[in-house]
């Protein structure tokens, strides 16, 4: 970034994490249980400062300290729990799970509000994120040399702290929306003569509010969610 935000920076991260699951058999149908939970607590600190490089003949060879632009902590909660089971018989089996997730951030800014301008940013604010991800997958294997499969996914994922509250040009990136991913797939497996194996697989994905860094004509760079995409083959 020298070229066109030239900066130096500091990041620090901790993080405190507790993962608790417990399982148990169901003997007639076979299907086994396993629920759980997931803990996060991570606090940390962003610093940053813009610099003014020194070129020699196109070379950059040294620069000076300029003002700070971002001074900041923001500590990340998460606690997600979940169940799966996963019944299996000769020829079938078949897996179904549900994960919520409950996570978000509190920032504390130590520098003034800033509304305009390449390096904007914003005043005190907490931002949390809920969502609910299922799955489920089914096998279906009629002889040893054959097999069929389908499975659906849904997930999502969170803003960074980054994306959030260094702000830049950006006219609010505390409203930027978590990614959300849901994705299809059928396929089949065997063997052909003991010889060849074979794998055939299809899948179809939408992505909706992806985040991009969008590039301004100046050369800054802003977080915005970027609509749908789709994804297939």
């Amino acid at each position: 970034s020298l070229t066109f935000d030239p900066a130096i920076w500091e990041t620090q991260n901790k993080s405190y994490g507790l993962q608790a699951k417990y399982g148990f058999d169901i003997p007639n149908p076979s299907v086994r249980v396993v629920g759980g939970v997931d803990f996060d607590y991570s606090p940390g600190s962003q610093f940053e400062k813009a610099i003014s490089p020194t070129r020699v003949e196109g070379i950059f060879t040294a620069y000076t300290d300029g003002d700070a632009i971002y001074d900041y902590d923001a500590t990340y909660f998460q606690t997600s729990p979940y169940v799966q089971a996963d019944y299996t018989s000769e020829m079938f089996s078949v897996s179904a799970g549900v994960r919520a997730d409950f996570m978000g951030y509190d920032y504390t800014n130590h520098l003034s509000v800033v509304t305009d301008g390449n390096h904007r940013r914003p005043a005190d604010a907490s931002r949390s994120f809920e969502d609910v991800s299922p799955k489920f997958g089914v096998t279906f294997n009629p002889s040893p040399r054959f097999g069929m499969f389908g499975s659906y996914r849904r997930g999502f994922r969170a803003p960074s702290q980054g994306q959030l509250f260094r702000q830049g040009g950006a006219v609010n990136t505390l409203a930027l929306e978590p990614v959300k991913v849901g994705s299809s797939e059928v396929g089949l497996r065997g063997v052909l003569n003991n010889v060849f194996s074979y794998d055939v697989t299809g899948y179809y994905m939408t992505k909706t509010d992806d985040i991009l860094s969008f590039r301004q004509p100046d050369g800054s760079s802003w977080a915005v969610n970027a609509g749908e995409t789709l994804h297939k083959g």
